[in-house]
């Protein structure tokens, strides 16, 4: 009768060890869907990309995801991409290019590559570099696309209040 007891307690703790394992691990489910509600985590987002918005004071503007080797800005609306704000993100690929190409690293189509997204509308819906292997890589086209999303903000909100010269 004793070894029946001991077999009937010895189910029950590990009945108990498995029920309080999956509530663990409903909890931690749970915390990571708050998290990623918190943050705001688009539903747009790779796996394994981390997100930064862009803000321009309390309007978000554009959110920037970053992979390993590329990053990618999505505007939050299709945007008109002007000329002088293309050419710089034109510049700073070169730039990465011919850098990329000086070290010997990475040759050929594993270059630096900027492309760019078209909406239905004709606007840029997204701005995408490709080809980024190190950490100045990753901080030059980070500052170049915050840059490139504030510009163009900032231009397209003058252009619909008709202003000529912005």
């Amino acid at each position: 009768m004793e070894s029946t007891r001991i077999a009937g307690r010895e189910r029950i703790i590990e009945y108990l060890k498995n029920r309080v394992r999956e509530l663990e691990e409903e909890l931690e489910v749970l915390r990571r869907l708050l998290e990623l509600a918190e943050k705001g985590a688009a539903a747009d987002a790779l796996p394994g990309e981390r997100l930064e918005e862009i803000k321009v004071g309390r309007k978000r503007v554009a959110r920037l995801f970053k992979g390993d080797s590329y990053m990618r800005l999505v505007f939050e609306e299709p945007v008109p991409l002007p000329e002088e704000v293309e050419a710089y993100l034109r510049s700073v690929e070169e730039e990465l290019r011919e850098q990329q190409a000086k070290s010997g690293d990475v040759e050929g189509d594993a270059l630096a590559r900027m492309s760019l997204e078209y909406g239905p509308g004709g606007g840029v819906v997204e701005v995408r570099f490709s080809g980024l292997y190190t950490t100045i890589d990753h901080l030059k086209v980070r500052a170049a696309l915050k840059y490139a999303a504030e510009t163009v903000h900032v231009i397209v909100k003058a252009r619909s209040r008709g202003e000529e010269e912005v």
